[in-house]
C-alpha cells in the first residue's frame, strides 16, 4: 500500500536503516520525519563519523559542504544543540592551517556582524570568549585594512569595558 516503507533493513528482529515512501532516509530510528534522520542510543562511537583520508594532493575541496542557497531564506544553515554538560563544538586542530576561518563576501547593506557570541543568561557568570595562548605569538591581533574602526567597546553595563590584565 501507499504507507509502507520501501525500504527497511533489520539485525535480529530491530530495524537499523529504513527509506519512507516519502523519501526520508532513518538509521537508528523507524520514522525518520527529516531527509536524513540519524538517532543514537548509546553512548559509544559516534553518531555520524565523516572521514576522508586523502593520499595525493589536495583538490581544495571540503570534506563537507553545506550550502543554503535562496537570498530570503532566514532559516539557520548549521544548528547545533548540546542540552548535556560536554562540549557544542570542539575543533581540534593539529595541522598547519587555521582551526576555524570565517569568511562573508555581504554587502554593507546586510548591516550584520560576522561573527556574534552571546550569553543571554542573567545568571551566567562566566567569560563569552575565553583565549588562551600558551604560544610565543599574540593572543589576539586585530587587523583591519577598512576604513572603520578596528575594535569597538561598547559598555552598557556597570562593570568595567575594558580591561587589561598582566601576571
Amino acid at each position: 500500500t501507499g504507507d509502507q516503507n520501501i525500504l527497511v533493513a533489520s539485525a535480529s528482529g530491530t530495524n537499523r536503516f529504513v527509506i519512507t515512501n516519502a523519501g526520508n532516509v532513518g538509521i537508528g530510528t523507524t520514522s525518520p520525519t527529516d531527509l536524513l534522520a540519524i538517532s543514537q542510543s548509546t553512548t559509544t562511537g559516534s553518531g555520524l563519523d565523516v572521514y576522508r583520508n586523502l593520499t595525493a594532493t589536495s583538490t581544495d575541496s571540503p570534506l563537507v559542504n553545506i550550502v543554503q542557497d535562496h537570498a530570503s531564506d532566514d532559516q539557520n544553515a548549521v544548528s547545533i544543540q548540546n542540552d548535556g554538560t560536554g562540549v557544542g563544538l570542539y575543533i581540534n586542530q593539529t595541522g598547519t592551517a587555521q582551526a576555524a576561518y570565517i569568511y562573508s563576501n555581504v554587502d554593507a547593506t546586510a548591516n550584520m556582524p560576522l561573527l556574534h557570541l552571546a550569553a543571554d543568561n542573567t545568571a551566567f557568570d562566566k567569560e563569552v570568549v575565553y583565549i588562551a595562548n600558551a604560544g610565543t605569538s599574540y593572543g589576539i591581533n586585530l587587523y583591519n585594512s577598512g576604513t572603520g574602526q578596528a575594535m569597538l567597546i561598547n559598555q552598557a553595563g556597570t562593570a568595567r569595558g575594558f580591561e587589561v590584565y598582566s601576571n
